[in-house]
């Protein structure tokens, strides 16, 4: 048996004075009662099958029921394998969800913020993590993830109708989120780790005004992230010396002139980070950079000129603001030592 009450208090003004919206009070009390069951059914050791069912009763949406599915199956100590499926409901923040479009002159649609209603998706994915026998007992592990989204009432915060407003609704078109990622790490000699890892995303919002509908990526989500991380440490880790590359890949950016403008793109680019380490007894001196290319994105501040007329957007930040950093420290342990 489960119970959960949540009272939100949230009080909204805009005070750019040709908007003029007042004081509001965007409040709501959610009580949830529920309960529910799992079974773990383990017939043999390389096979799990755990399900799982809910059903609460939300003072706001009404009933709702909640199935899951867990499957790991052991193929050999070396090949696993895990699939999941189930359906999940949240009932939207659309102030604290979207903060950031604060950073703007756009009005926000307080009366389509008071209209939305919780959201249900449906999640299907699995794994697959692969141990390679590598250098005596050494392994490579590399792990493959895909996750499949599928929203059935989502709520929509919509920054391309115009540039002065952002528009709140439930849409009951489609729209999904597909997610694809690979993970490899090793050791390609003693006290030197590896690990790379790459995630491709792909999630489609359908937008409405009421008469069109529009199909578009979510803005402000990269399509795709990479890391690599190089790690070595001396006999006893004497000295440790760690390096970081991401590669951060486009973001689209909201379409000024409405569903019928021009779709723009960030441009991809990669940040680099390195720190090395000189450990000690009694103390630790550090130093590192960050931002190894001074790589910084051009112009953040729409309109920066004119902070209190339509047009100011500080919200489409989609890369560094501060160039190359560089630091360093010491770290000291005091009392006795073991």
């Amino acid at each position: 048996m489960s119970f959960q009450s949540d009272n939100y208090q949230t009080y909204f003004k805009d005070r750019l004075a040709e908007n003029n919206i007042p004081l509001t009070n965007i409040n709501r009390l959610e009580i949830v009662p529920g309960a529910y069951a799992q079974y773990t059914w383990t017939p043999t050791r390389r096979f799990t099958l755990i399900l799982g069912l809910r059903e609460d009763y939300n003072s706001l949406a009404g009933w709702l029921f909640t199935p899951r599915t867990n499957l790991r199956y052991a193929l050999s100590n070396n090949v696993i394998f895990r699939l999941s499926v189930g359906r999940g409901y949240r009932t939207p923040n659309a102030i604290a969800d979207n903060i950031g479009l604060m950073a703007s002159t756009r009005l926000f649609d307080i009366a389509g913020i008071q209209k939305l209603k919780i959201e249900e998706a449906w999640n299907y994915g699995g794994n697959a993590t692969f141990y390679i026998p590598f250098k005596e007992e050494d392994k490579i592990t590399v792990s493959i993830d895909y996750f499949h989204t599928d929203f059935k009432n989502q709520a929509i915060a919509d920054v391309d109708r115009n540039a002065n407003d952002v528009w709140f609704y439930n849409s009951t078109a489609k729209s999904f989120a597909n997610v694809w990622q690979a993970d490899v790490s090793f050791s390609p000699f003693e006290r030197f780790d590896v690990l790379t890892a790459f995630r491709y995303n792909q999630t489609i919002v359908t937008y409405s005004d009421g008469t069109q509908t529009y199909r578009a990526e979510k803005p402000m989500t990269p399509r795709f992230r990479g890391l690599l991380n190089l790690g070595y440490a001396t006999k006893f880790r004497k000295w440790v010396f760690d390096f970081t590359a991401q590669l951060n890949g486009p973001v689209r950016l909201p379409n000024k002139a409405g569903y019928s403008g021009t779709t723009q793109y960030s441009p991809t680019y990669p940040v680099f980070f390195a720190q090395v380490t000189k450990n000690t007894k009694r103390f630790d001196v550090y130093a590192g950079l960050e931002n190894l290319t001074n790589y910084r994105q051009a112009n953040p501040i729409i309109n920066y000129e004119n902070p209190f007329v339509k047009g100011f957007d500080a919200s489409q930040v989609w890369g560094p603001l501060s160039g190359r950093y560089i630091y360093a420290g010491i770290r000291l342990r005091l009392g006795k030592m073991y």
